[in-house]
């Protein structure tokens, strides 16, 4: 059992330091939810050390070595949820299904069916079956990123209406921002010598 309460002043507030009832400094941080199936609930290692004065040394490395035990879970489980939804949007502007904002609107039900058949064969598949038997022969959300952008392209194609995450938001953000500069940079007036 560890109390952060038990840590001395000067090491109060380094985030996931701990320091267990016989004095022993350890690392205890909670595991992210999308890498929690492979690594746990929690990464708890131990400082090796009772010293305060070695303990930012130990912590660094530490901290250092959780990051990439971290990272290296992301790369397993996949890419994340923002850039096969990115890879999707980009798969149908590239092929005419899409504009610049994702919209789907100006689609009727045959031009999606032969989207649908456009982004299938693009990818290699007859149909919609052919996806599902491969996406079905890996874990759940183990699938190449490949595979999840087909689907979600497809999926986007349907109609079905995806929550849009912070970090594509900002990007949307940021884009729109770029554009609006360019198109002020364009209508001002030039300046004088």
């Amino acid at each position: 059992m560890s109390k952060r309460s038990q840590l001395p002043h000067f090491l109060s507030e380094i985030p996931y330091l701990t320091i267990t009832p016989t004095g022993f400094y350890g690392y205890r941080r909670r595991v992210p939810d999308e890498i929690r199936a492979d690594l746990g609930g929690e990464f708890i290692r131990s400082l090796r050390t009772r010293d305060p004065a070695k303990v930012l040394r130990n912590y660094a490395k530490m901290h250092s070595t959780a990051e990439e035990v971290f990272a290296r879970a992301r790369r397993k489980a996949g890419v994340g949820e923002d850039i096969v939804f990115e890879m999707a949007l980009r798969s149908l502007r590239t092929k005419g299904l899409a504009d610049q904002n994702g919209g789907l609107a100006h689609l009727d039900h045959d031009d999606r069916s032969e989207g649908q058949d456009i982004i299938l064969s693009a990818a290699g598949f007859g149909n919609t079956e052919e996806l599902s038997e491969e996406l079905d022969a890996y874990p759940a959300g183990k699938a190449p990123i490949k595979l999840k952008a087909v689907s979600a392209a497809l999926g986007l194609l349907a109609g079905n209406k995806r929550r849009p995450v912070v970090s594509y938001c900002l990007n949307q953000f940021l884009a729109d921002n770029h554009l609006l500069k360019i198109a002020d940079a364009a209508s001002a007036p030039p300046s004088r010598p």
